[in-house]
């Protein structure tokens, strides 16, 4: 038997726990294919693809053909069913390969191929398999003509005896469709072996007929003179002389390719052909730099720039590229090897007439192997003529092999590129040159600098000073600052001075930077032509003085040089004067100047002006702004102003921000605003959960009350259970409103108080659940502080269940707050929070069915209504069956019309715009839930978009799949609860 029960059943639990876990249907259907192999059914049904791919594992289940049985010939009549074949076949074969090899002297391929033709699978169409001709793509195609089997087999010795006997067996019935193969270029090794094993006649297979003429075949001469040597050798001389090779892209680089039959006969005569050899060889490097690109898969040198090739000519462009490639490296190592001195001329006048780009680098590595330090001359020669369109790959192996070498006598050449012009080209040459000279480098940096006429060089210059950051150089910058036109030179330097060069600032200084740019002709008209500085409101110095046109043009036109949504280095000496409490309405004429343009990207620094200049008051239009770009797939834009708003860096403003950080459509709006946080964080010592709290307003309560008197009458203003101000007298009776007779001044205040409340509600509930989910602990101290001395937190501390919990993340007990403050465990015990306990919101999955009861039963007695679902939420418990199971098929192919809730954020995306996933990260993001998408862009989702699989992963880790039970239990239950939901009611769904 090939097989055993055991063996079978181990593969299933392999396709079930490791290989497609989580596919129940297809373990079906392996089952089935399994139990018709063990022969307790006689039928299996159709398969799909992956079970299908599973059947590909059943061929290493045959023995060697010599002794197969009938386990053997159930895993054959399994196999050989036409449908199951088109994709077995390379399987079939490769095992057939493993069989060989371990019976050399057998007939196995003859053997295999007679049972094979008993299972009704036609010959001809088995031939084509074996010598790579077969439609369906076993081996390849009748276009690629690739065979596995031609290519493997042949050249070894031992497996070559059974697969030869059956192609030499067979020769003679299938002669004319052997031959056509083997007058293809591709039939090296399979026409070896029938020349070394049949009497036939090699010399029909030189010549393939291509547009009704005779091209010669170089591959078949070549091994025509590699079997029988001398027999052939006047028939392959006259080949070579007059033969002509067909020239598939019309380059006149196949024709060369016959210098491998001159270099095959000087082998086998040298003393007859060498110096032919050598003259081909001469010959045709002197003319080799005829227009080729170097590896350009998609553009082709025209002379003058690289330009597109039509998909169609992008095969043969760089099958002739690389033809080139072969026969020059190939030619420049047997010269080398002839005769160093003349190939060392012959190098030089091929590395004078060629142009870089034309130059193989494989020619770079023979020249340094055969002449060492002495290729240096020769190297420097491409060296001087290299430009930028040549590719990255050519300098980095010219300076790659130079640098092994003392070549500063070609130092010259390494400044010239420094004006190329592709930018990272320039950085190649400015880095190799600290590398090489270092301080040195400084007198030359310094008069290129100073004199260049190149715009480019002298901006690369700045940088190679600035990476070699010694005093002199950071002199050199500073004086030539003021006299350089180009701003991208500028912007080098003053990056590389940075803030030092403008402490100590004052209004006459800031005069003298706007006459120096004035002078340099950068404030000769508006850097918009709809920013009128005239027109817009002033804005005031702390002094008082208002700023003047040209000044305000001259923060504009800095502004503008800025890359990302942060002040421009120049113009951020001017913020720390400016008077930011008059600044709101010139900061709001900006935004609305630019929103009512459209808000183009490469205006954004209007979005950085608003933020630096503004207050709470733009808040309100950022925030809609961000959520109507962030709707319409605008979402770099919305990045853009998330920047904005966090630099208003008020409490609102920050509010607003993390709100964009857990709810946004585009996920890197999400990322935008978690970064922005992260920054203000930092600069204010916390981490972003902290200052997240911080930012929650007080309300201006002293503690959970705001006192005041009217009319000398004290009373006090509380947040009650409902998130609205209430308000007692001295008496402590609870009023239905503020008294009448409070001032207008106090009634618009707790009116302003009541609207700021409901706002920070709106968002403090989502974020207080996002808490729940992830788990996030409070040190007894901090929550103390937070939710006991805040009148707004302080009602979320009643309306819900909390948990104490050791340093270890242990549940100790559970408490509620109560309305005096006091806090009360499940016994009805008054406690203290002891400082070395955490305090967070307690999961339903922490509680056993009891704890559970007697808390929702202990708020609804007490007239308590969770602020979302806290014990009242789905759970889903992982099955101690799925704990190695990597992913769910819960939405697979659910239509995707049933919107995914707030917190997923768009994954990958894929080939031609299309969406692979979404996102929804957890625990601050360590674990990362993905749920897969298909037939969905970037536009949105499509009549045929649905959902794929679940699955979990570390981080941002795109391939380490988490096994389920590596999950943290809340994270899975939250995931797979609120994707059930999306679930069609009528379905029914077994959660992985």
């Amino acid at each position: 038997m090939a097989f055993t029960k055991e063996q079978l059943e181990a593969d299933l639990n392999w396709a079930v726990t490791q290989w497609i876990p989580g596919y129940t249907k297809v373990h079906q259907e392996i089952q089935q294919i399994i139990d018709y192999l063990l022969g307790k059914s006689t039928v299996v049904a159709g398969f799909s693809e992956w079970s299908l791919y599973y059947e590909r594992f059943t061929v290493d289940l045959l023995s060697q053909p010599l002794v197969w049985d009938e386990g053997d010939k159930k895993v054959l009549e399994l196999i050989t069913k036409p449908a199951v074949f088109k994709v077995m076949a390379r399987e079939f074969f490769d095992v057939l390969e493993e069989r060989i090899k371990r019976h050399p002297n057998e007939d196995l391929y003859c053997e295999a191929i007679e049972h094979l033709k008993a299972y009704k699978l036609d010959e001809e169409q088995l031939l084509d398999l074996v010598i790579g001709k077969s439609n369906n793509g076993a081996f390849g195609s009748q276009s690629s003509g690739y065979g596995n089997i031609g290519y493997e087999f042949f050249d070894s010795a031992e497996s070559s005896k059974a697969i030869g006997k059956y192609l030499v067996s067979v020769y003679p019935k299938f002669e004319k469709k052997i031959n056509r193969y083997l007058t293809g270029y591709r039939s090296n090794s399979f026409l070896i072996y029938i020349l070394r094993h049949s009497t036939i006649d090699p010399r029909p297979f030189w010549y393939n007929e291509e547009e009704g003429k005779l091209y010669l075949q170089v591959n078949n001469v070549v091994n025509t003179l590699t079997v029988f040597l001398d027999r052939y050798e006047g028939e392959a001389y006259e080949a070579f002389q007059h033969g002509e090779v067909y020239d598939y892209s019309g380059s006149g680089t196949y024709n060369a390719t016959k210098y491998l039959i001159i270099k095959k006969m000087a082998e086998l005569f040298p003393e007859k052909y060498y110096q032919e050899q050598l003259s081909f060889a001469f010959d045709f490097l002197e003319k080799a730099n005829a227009a080729s690109v170097q590896k350009d898969y998609r553009g082709r040198w025209n002379g003058n720039a690289v330009v597109i090739i039509p998909n169609a000519e992008i095969e043969n462009e760089y099958t002739r590229n690389s033809r080139k490639r072969f026969l020059v490296d190939l030619i420049s190592e047997d010269l080398f090897v002839y005769d160093k001195v003349k190939a060392t001329e012959a190098i030089i006048q091929y590395f004078t007439n060629a142009e870089s780009h034309q130059i193989p680098v494989e020619v770079y590595t023979t020249t340094d192997k055969y002449l060492a330090e002495k290729s240096v001359d020769l190297l420097a020669i491409v060296l001087g003529k290299y430009k930028g369109e040549a590719g990255d790959n050519i300098l980095d192996s010219l300076l790659s092999i130079l640098e092994k070498y003392d070549f500063a006598a070609h130092y010259d050449k390494i400044w010239a590129i420094t004006k190329d012009k592709y930018k990272g080209i320039r950085f190649k040459a400015i880095q190799t040159l600290q590398k090489l000279l270092g301080e040195k480098a400084i007198s030359q940096a310094e008069v290129l600098l100073k004199t260049s006429k190149n715009a480019d060089q002298r901006q690369f210059m700045a940088l190679l000073l600035a990476m070699i950051g010694t005093e002199k150089a950071l002199q050199i910058l500073n004086d030539a600052l003021e006299g350089e036109k180009n701003d991208d030179a500028r912007d080098v330097m003053l990056q590389t001075l940075g803030e030092q060069r403008y402490t100590n600032v004052t209004e006459d200084s800031i005069a003298e930077m706007v006459s120096s740019a004035k002078k340099r002709g950068k404030l000769d008209k508006p850097v918009e032509s709809w920013l009128n500085e005239a027109e817009l409101p002033k804005l005031k110095y702390k002094s008082g003085k208002e700023l003047d046109a040209e000044t305000v043009r001259f923060v504009l036109y800095r502004m503008s040089r800025a890359k990302e949504i942060r002040p421009d280095i120049e113009a951020k000496p001017v913020w720390l004067l400016i008077d930011k409490q008059s600044s709101t309405n010139f900061a709001n004429a900006i935004l609305q100047l630019y929103l009512s343009k459209g808000g183009d990207a490469k205006q954004k620094y209007c979005l950085t002006l608003a933020g630096m200049l503004g207050d709470n008051t733009l808040v309100d239009t950022l925030r809609k702004q961000i959520t109507e770009w962030d709707l319409n797939k605008r979402g770099k834009m919305a990045e853009y102003a998330v920047g904005a708003l966090a630099l208003i860096g008020t409490n609102k403003a920050l509010r607003a921000v993390e709100l964009f950080s857990r709810k946004a459509k585009n996920g890197n709006v999400m990322s935008m605003a978690s970064q922005s946080l992260a920054v203000a964080a930092e600069e204010l010592g916390m981490d972003i959960n902290q200052l997240a709290d911080s930012i929650v307003p007080d309300l201006g309560f002293e503690g959970t009350f705001k006192h005041f008197t009217i009319d000398g009458e004290e009373y006090r203003a509380f947040v009650g259970n409902d998130f609205k101000i209430t308000f007692f007298d001295s008496d402590n009776k609870k009023l239905k409103a503020i008294p009448k007779k409070a001032s207008k001044e106090l009634q618009n205040e707790f009116k302003e108080l009541s609207k700021e409340l409901r706002e920070v509600v709106r968002l403090q509930s989502g974020r207080m659940e996002r808490y729940l989910i992830t788990q996030r602990k409070w040190k007894s101290e901090e929550w103390s502080k937070f939710f006991l001395s805040n009148p707004i937190m302080f009602v979320y501390a009643m309306r819900l269940i909390w948990g104490a919990f050791d340093s270890q993340n242990q549940l100790l007990y559970t408490f509620q707050c109560m309305d005096d403050g006091t806090l009360m465990n499940q016994n009805d015990e008054e406690i203290e929070l002891s400082e070395e306990t955490f305090i967070g919101m307690i999961h339903p999955l922490s509680l056993s069915d009891e704890e559970i009861d007697f808390w929702k039963n202990r708020q609804y007695e007490s007239n308590i209504e969770p602020i979302f679902p806290q014990l009242h939420r789905p759970i889903v418990k992982l099955n101690a069956t799925d704990v190695n199971l990597t992913h769910s098929e819960i939405l697979q192919q659910v239509p995707f019309k049933a919107q995914i809730r707030h917190g997923w954020g768009r994954g990958s995306v894929g080939d031609g715009g299309m969406i692979e996933d979404f996102r929804k990260y957890f625990l601050d993001g360590a674990v990362c839930a993905v749920l897969d998408v298909y037939n969905m862009d970037v536009f949105g989702y499509m009549e045929n978009s649905t959902f794929g699989d679940v699955y979990f992963i570390e981080g941002n880790s795109y391939r380490k799949k988490m096994a389920f039970g590596e999950v943290p239990p809340v994270v899975y239950s939250e995931v797979m609860s609120e994707l059930q939901q999306l679930v069609p009611k009528k379905t029914e769904v077994e959660v992985a």
